[in-house]
């Protein structure tokens, strides 16, 4: 078992504010249903985060972006960012495990942001999200779009 996960928000856009912050605009759920296909998103925006150990950080990290098996989008941090990040998220977790002695240890985060724009789906199947690490493939999120059945 591993004490690494991801999760994927999946939403219309993502604005970066000035306080530092993040407005996520038209998040979707588990389903996209729409009237019918062909359908062009104007633009489909992937928030991944992988979370790990501070005392494991990530090593190294590719966000994929699939629709029905083929590769939509991608993104790799590079080993660079990935060690300055683990500094710098990792020194302020460990500062936790003395307050907080009793918890497992503290995750850090690594947040990824890929936009698709515009995506044009043809057919019915699922939009899949996964990161790979340097020693496991973490699937983050999905979301599948199907075309509304009559009632």
């Amino acid at each position: 078992m591993t004490d690494r996960f991801g999760t994927c928000l999946i939403c219309d856009d993502v604005r970066n504010e000035v306080s530092n912050q993040i407005s996520v605009v038209g998040l979707y759920g588990t389903e996209l249903i729409v009237g019918s296909l062909p359908l062009v998103i104007p633009q489909l925006c992937f928030l991944t985060s992988v979370f790990c150990r501070y005392d494991d950080p990530l090593k190294r990290l590719t966000v994929r972006v699939s629709f029905a098996g083929e590769l939509l989008n991608e993104a790799s941090i590079p080993h660079e960012s990935l060690d300055e990040w683990a500094r710098a998220d990792g020194t302020a977790a460990a500062s936790e495990t003395e307050e907080f002695i009793d918890d497992e240890p503290p995750k850090i985060r690594c947040s990824v942001l890929l936009t698709t724009s515009p995506l044009r789906i043809e057919k019915e199947g699922r939009l899949s999200v996964h990161a790979e690490t340097e020693r496991e493939t973490i699937r983050a999120g999905s979301l599948k779009v199907r075309v509304q059945t009559s009632q």
